[in-house]
């Protein structure tokens, strides 16, 4: 995005030379200004090959949004009087990586050829190698691994994630579970309806959906 923005101001600056060069050499009939316009616009005809491939490369970087999927959990039966405690669920370590929000296919593959292809792989990871890897800025990567170590947890998806590090500030397992779930849901609605966390239409955050993200924590 930076790259892009970059490349449309010096268009903008190279379309005023070109202005103005254009009518000095009308006025004047000065060869060096015709040089200078051609020059110009030459130099305009490059920046735009620019943008557009700039632009291209933002569109493959952009994950495609996956609908929600339904966990069902089965409850079994005991004939004991006093049940043993459920223990909570183990961390996995195969989603890959293009599962955190913001890793697309391009950013997914430089990963990948570092020796990163899951998240419990990225959530170890440290900020500075990440924004190396993938040549974005250090918050950004280090954004990646917060969500990265909480898509550890089962019932946390991929919005969930987005949403408890952006709304809560949430960035370990350790700390989800130690989080009040009508907190979590209080903060994470009002962020939602603010727009500082942005989730498809048909994906509904409930308090509920909190209860579940802090007991697997």
């Amino acid at each position: 995005m930076e790259k892009t923005k970059t490349v449309f101001w010096l268009l903008i600056i190279l379309l005023i030379a070109i202005i103005i060069t254009g009518i000095l050499a009308i006025l004047l009939y000065n060869p060096f200004f015709l040089l200078l316009f051609i020059l110009f616009l030459i130099l305009v005809i490059i920046f735009l090959l620019l943008l557009c491939w700039y632009r291209t490369l933002e569109d493959e970087e952009r994950p495609a949004r996956r609908e929600p999927t339904r966990r069902t959990t089965t409850r079994r039966t005991t004939t004991r009087a006093k049940p043993k405690p459920k223990p909570k669920p183990r961390v996995t370590g195969t989603k890959p990586v293009e599962e955190v929000e913001g890793i697309g296919r391009v950013y997914g593959g430089k990963l990948r050829r570092a020796g990163i292809k899951y998240v419990e792989q990225l959530g170890k990871s440290s900020a500075t190698k990440v924004s190396t890897t993938c040549d974005v800025p250090k918050d950004t990567a280090q954004k990646w691994i917060y969500m990265a170590r909480l898509l550890a947890v089962p019932s946390v998806g991929e919005e969930d994630a987005e949403a408890l590090v952006l709304a809560c500030g949430i960035t370990t397992r350790k700390q989800l579970s130690g989080a009040d779930p009508a907190s979590l849901y209080r903060k994470i609605s009002r962020a939602v309806a603010a727009g500082k966390v942005i989730v498809p239409k048909e994906y509904k955050f409930t308090r509920a959906m909190a209860e579940k993200w802090v007991k697997d924590a």
